[in-house]
């Protein structure tokens, strides 16, 4: 799993690449949780992931909880076919998770 980022002065922008699943969502999460130190506004785009299960899902909403409770604004870009894949087979609505919260 990879993560680059790229800081402008509004925002943190978070690209979110590749695996994550359980094998690779502990290393993300850590990274993440670096990111989110960092500014008040954040892009998280999720267009490179190719492999996401329930793990992933659960860190995705994890940090969507995180962001909000702190206070942060947030918003997704992309909806990469193996989250939606994810969420319909755990019963979540994909458009109710990434809404974007400004």
């Amino acid at each position: 799993m990879g993560i680059k980022k790229r800081k402008n002065k509004e925002s943190i922008k978070i690209w979110l690449s590749e695996d994550l699943g359980k094998y690779s969502v502990s290393k993300t999460k850590e990274k993440l949780v670096e990111c989110l130190k960092e500014s008040d506004s954040y892009v998280f785009n999720l267009e490179d992931i190719s492999e996401c299960d329930t793990a992933g899902m659960q860190l995705l909403l994890s940090l969507s909880k995180t962001v909000k409770e702190n206070g942060r604004s947030y918003k997704w870009e992309g909806r990469p076919e193996s989250i939606v894949e994810t969420a319909a087979r755990i019963g979540l609505e994909i458009n109710n998770i990434f809404m974007n919260k400004t």
